[in-house]
């Protein structure tokens, strides 16, 4: 049997998603509100791509030869990033 640990290894995902805001304070006025939010006070929200990037770190499963299967991953953030933020108001 090796008693080597298997390596530590980083695996990174870039993931995209686009969602939307407003930014009011209704302690303001509307034209104060304007004057300081700018176009992120837009009645009708202010939309941004957004992009993250996901760090799994670990050691290598000797079993299947990798941190994390990168499907499993995808579908993670996918389940828990992108479906609940993706063209979404903020």
């Amino acid at each position: 049997m090796n008693s080597t640990p298997s390596p530590r290894v980083a695996v990174f995902r870039h993931e995209h998603f686009n969602a939307a805001h407003r930014i009011h304070n209704p302690a303001l006025s509307d034209a104060d509100n304007a004057r300081i939010y700018g176009k992120c006070n837009n009645k009708n929200g202010h939309g941004h791509n957004y992009e993250l990037t996901i760090r799994v770190a670990g050691q290598v499963d000797p079993a299947i030869g990798y941190v994390i299967d990168l499907g499993e991953l995808s579908a993670l953030a996918k389940k828990h990033v992108t479906e609940y933020l993706d063209h979404k108001f903020l």
